[in-house]
């Protein structure tokens, strides 16, 4: 009797990393496969070169970003990835939260979102405002998810 509760545990854990490991958005962790904090050559070894560079300058200095067909990479001041972003319908949590989900949704279904609006800006997020912390932000139109960037605070 322990052996099968054992092997029926055993099988249930591997459902479950499963499941998280074939999502395509980790809140606070990354999209596509990819995570914060990779570097430009593990980013392209894992999803390929991007369609697009696109380089510039900010206020904090120079920048780099990746584009994909359902989402973006972008490298701030240095060479490791700081933040991703997807307007895709193809990229999902292990719940199903992505673009298209209602409001209602990613607060039932994303574990510690708060939904907010604040200075006109609709979004629901998980992290802390804080600078050097993740965040990752659905940003909310007309009532659906718009936009989903997971990144670090930097200022």
């Amino acid at each position: 009797m322990r052996m099968l509760f054992l092997t029926a545990t055993c099988c249930l854990l591997l459902t479950a990393t499963a499941a998280a490991t074939g999502s395509r958005i980790v809140p606070q962790q990354g999209i596509a496969g990819l995570r914060l904090g990779m570097t430009e050559a593990q980013v392209k070894a894992k999803v390929g070169p991007p369609g697009k560079v696109e380089r510039g300058r900010t206020e904090i200095g120079p920048y780099t970003t990746y584009r994909y067909p359902t989402h973006t990479v972008t490298f701030f001041a240095g060479p490791e990835v700081t933040q991703m972003r997807t307007v895709s319908p193809k990229e999902r949590t292990t719940s199903g939260i992505g673009v298209g989900s209602t409001r209602s949704a990613v607060r039932a279904k994303v574990r510690g979102v708060k939904c907010l609006v604040e200075f006109g800006y609709d979004h629901c997020y998980v992290g802390i405002w804080t600078p050097g912390r993740t965040i990752t932000d659905f940003s909310i139109h007309k009532g659906r998810v718009a936009r989903i960037t997971i990144g670090y605070v930097i200022d």
